[in-house]
């Protein structure tokens, strides 16, 4: 174990029990023997489980059972799960971080189907808390989640994109799970309304802090750190902050707007090139910077602990993530 390791598992050391717990949970989300397989692959492939350990992180700062806590951070994870099951179908992805996809397994069908079952299997465990408060903030998600990719899709290869058009869609297809994630452990803590309102804001930060960098990541990763291929978000059309600066910087620049027309896979490389030489990436590391700080200080009046301490180590990490 390295030493980075070592300290993310120290950091993590008061939800380690309540985790291994929700590890277990999703191995046992089959109600049948013929899903057992299927879903058993999909809950293995590799995966940071970032949501529900802000949900269990979120769930310490009240002395409380940790059952519901766990049945939530469950269907957070069960709820991410099913989206990148069926974004990987539609987007047509064979691999996700170097693992092959269901669709690629078992084809679009069966894809499809164990996508919805995951999506209805997350729901049963939230109805399990007995939280209405908790179950209709769940259920807002997973109108968020679809609206986003939705939106994502109609608004590909379409130039002149908004930011608050952009920052609405990542919201919905992203941020919206971090702050469930969050709000939810929160809420099923029992703790004050102030400090439910704290992680909450802390998750939407988080959240959009998490996508803008993964969207960075498309011009400035790698394949072999991120599991996935470098450029993938352009080839798809699909219009990122990166694009958006550049935009605004380069109006008469002509090369995006050829390529939104032609679709012609072929420029690619040519528009990441005179983006990553703009001086854009700059300007959208200093916006998920903004993101990072307001989140630091959505929970800077929360009761100091090993909990609190573990929030801000995720959030001062986000800009240093590679995958």
């Amino acid at each position: 174990m390295t030493n980075a390791q070592k300290k993310t598992t120290e950091i993590y050391k008061p939800i380690l029990e309540d985790l291994q717990e929700v590890e277990t949970t999703l191995l046992e989300s089959a109600d049948s023997s013929y899903m057992k397989p299927f879903l058993k692959y999909a809950t293995k492939i590799p995966g940071k489980r970032i949501r529900p350990i802000l949900t269990l992180l979120s769930s310490k700062f009240n002395k409380t059972k940790p059952e519901n806590p766990i049945l939530m951070a469950t269907a957070v994870e069960l709820l991410h799960l099913a989206t990148l099951i069926h974004d990987d179908t539609v987007d047509k992805s064979n691999f996700r971080r170097g693992i092959k996809t269901p669709n690629n397994i078992w084809g679009n069908q069966i894809a499809v189907l164990l996508g919805d079952y995951i999506f209805a299997k997350s729901a049963t465990y939230v109805c399990k808390t007995k939280n209405v408060r908790a179950i209709q903030k769940f259920s807002e998600t997973i109108m968020d989640l679809s609206s986003g990719q939705l939106a994502e899709y109609l608004l590909s290869f379409k130039p002149n994109l908004q930011i608050n058009e952009y920052n609405e869609r990542i919201y919905q297809k992203t941020a919206s799970l971090f702050e469930t994630s969050c709000e939810t452990g929160a809420i099923l803590s029992g703790i004050q309304e102030n400090s439910i309102k704290a992680l909450s804001k802390y998750g939407y930060h988080i959240g959009m802090a998490f996508q803008l960098s993964d969207d960075l990541l498309d011009f400035t990763g790698n394949q072999e750190d991120t599991g996935k291929p470098v450029l993938n978000d352009l080839k798809q059309g699909t219009i990122t902050l990166p694009i958006i600066y550049f935009q605004q910087k380069s109006p008469d620049n002509k090369t995006l707007e050829h390529f939104f027309q032609t679709k012609n896979a072929k420029d690619v490389k040519a528009i990441n090139t005179i983006i990553m030489n703009s001086g854009v990436i700059n300007e959208c590391y200093k916006v998920v910077q903004q993101h990072i700080d307001k989140a630091l200080i959505a929970i800077k009046n929360l009761p100091d602990n090993k909990s609190k301490t573990a929030l801000e180590f995720i959030a001062k990490n986000i800009l240093n993530r590679k995958s």
